[in-house]
Formats: C-alpha cells, structure tokens, sequence
C-alpha cells in the first residue's frame, strides 16, 4: 500500500486518508492538550531545543532530525526525524509542511502501535530501518493498534511544534541553517529504537506514571484501538474496552552514546 501525507494533512487529521474516523472537537482537543503539554515542557527545558536539518538540494528533499524532550524523565530525549520530498504541486511551495512528509521516532509508543503501520503504509523512512526494531516493522500492531489506524503520536506532534515555533517549516529558513544530508551522522547519532526502550525502561523506574484526565467521550471504538495510551484516556467511554499491552521487544545490552550538540531556544508561550 502507498500513501502520500503532507504535515499538514496529518496535524489536520492524521485518519484522513483511513477508514478511521475522529471528530473534529476531539481532534482539537487532542491537540490542545499536546501543546500545553509541550508549553509545559519547553519552560522545564528553558525553550532549549536541539535539532539538526539536512538538505538533498539536488533532488529538491529535506531532513529533519529533531531531539525531543519526554514529557516525564527530564534530560531524556526521543529523536524524531522527518523526511520531506516534493509532490508535483510543490514546486512553488515554500512551506515544507505542504511537501510529502515520511517519518522516524523511536519514542516507544510509535514503535509498538505505529511504526508498522506507517511502514505498510510508505510513511516510515526506509533509510533509517536499521533504527527501527525488527519485530516492530515485521509483526502487525494486533493488541495495541488492531485496525492499524494512522493517528496523532506526542513525540512526533512535539517535533511539529519545534519546527512551527521555530519557522523551520519555511524554505528559506531552513536551507539557510541546513547541512548537506550526512547519513554517516544520522546513523551514528540516532539511538535504535531496542535501545531507546531500555534505556527508558531504566529510566522509568525512578519516576511514577502519572494520570490523565478524560477529556471527551465521543470516539468511535476503531479509531480508539489505534490510539496510544494516553490518547484513548483522553478519549475513551465507559462501554470502550482499549487493549493496552503489547508484544515485547527484546533488550539488548549496551547503548549509544549521542554525541553532544549545539542547542537552540524556543520561548514557551505565556
């Protein structure tokens, strides 16, 4: 299956192009609720974001990689990467959020509930598969995300922001602070989603999850069952059953180390 996505149509409604269906109050709800989340996290972090952006300038195709703040374990970071190639009615685009966008995040609720479906789908960047786990592209999402509906993921809606607040969408923009693509770099830095999940695992255990407010009762029980966890809190009903485990990925033993970068600053909203 192929499926062409711009930024935009996914913020707007990432079902759009599926079966699976989201009303617009709860798709506004979602987002307003991921982004105070992320106002919330950039005055933790100062408005400090750091990211790296790439350019293929002769095949007209630009690479995002974005070191997002989780929400919960401070000084940890989730990379998000985000690939945009033109279509044929960006040629006078100069908003990257109009191009075909494909996606990398080894946040682990993309793994276990999206990276499968986006990889069916031709959303996931293939260059980056070796990130990726084996079983998470291999093995269909049945308990977390049955219907394999494509949905909002926090990681990457938070690597959306970073690039909105900061312009980076803007052509121009971008390709004044951007690099020509280093492959070598980004698979040197970008830690494998196995290891990501260790790592946050290891990291888990010093914090306590936390409770999150329901926020609207009317989603139909197909899209909920593609939802990650905190979004089927926000969204669920008393008479929704939402399977919340998954099939394990295996550990591995060592990491990584992300080599040390330059930041820059976002100023929270106040």
């Amino acid at each position: 299956m192929y499926m062409e996505m711009s930024l935009n149509q996914y913020i707007l409604n990432p079902a759009l192009k599926t079966n699976a269906i989201l009303n617009a109050s709860a798709r506004e709800l979602i987002k307003r609720n991921y982004e105070h989340k992320f106002d919330n996290i950039m005055l933790r972090e100062n408005g400090k974001v750091t990211y790296y952006l790439f350019t293929q300038a002769d095949r007209n195709i630009y690479w995002a990689y974005i070191k997002v703040p989780s929400e919960v374990v401070h000084n940890f970071y989730y990379d998000v990467i985000f690939k945009f190639t033109p279509t044929n009615n960006t040629g006078f685009f100069d908003d990257l959020f109009k191009f075909n966008v494909q996606f990398f995040s080894n946040d682990p609720n993309f793994v276990f509930t999206y990276a499968y479906v986006f990889n069916k789908n031709d959303l996931f960047i293939k260059e980056l598969r070796s990130k990726m786990s084996k079983e998470a592209l291999k093995d269909a999402p049945d308990e977390k995300n049955p219907t394999e509906s494509i949905s909002y993921e926090k990681a990457i809606y938070f690597a959306y922001l970073i690039m909105r607040e900061r312009k980076l969408n803007k052509l121009l923009k971008f390709k004044g602070e951007a690099k020509p693509l280093d492959t070598k770099f980004l698979l040197e830095n970008i830690m494998t989603a196995d290891e990501k999940i260790q790592q946050r695992q290891e990291e888990g255990k010093h914090y306590s999850s936390k409770k999150t407010t329901v926020l609207d009762k009317n989603t139909a029980k197909n899209f909920m069952s593609g939802m990650d966890k905190e979004t089927k809190q926000m969204l669920s009903t008393s008479n929704v059953k939402v399977a919340t485990t998954s099939k394990s990925i295996k550990k591995i033993k060592s990491t990584n180390a992300i080599k040390s970068v330059k930041s820059t600053k976002i100023s929270p909203k106040k």
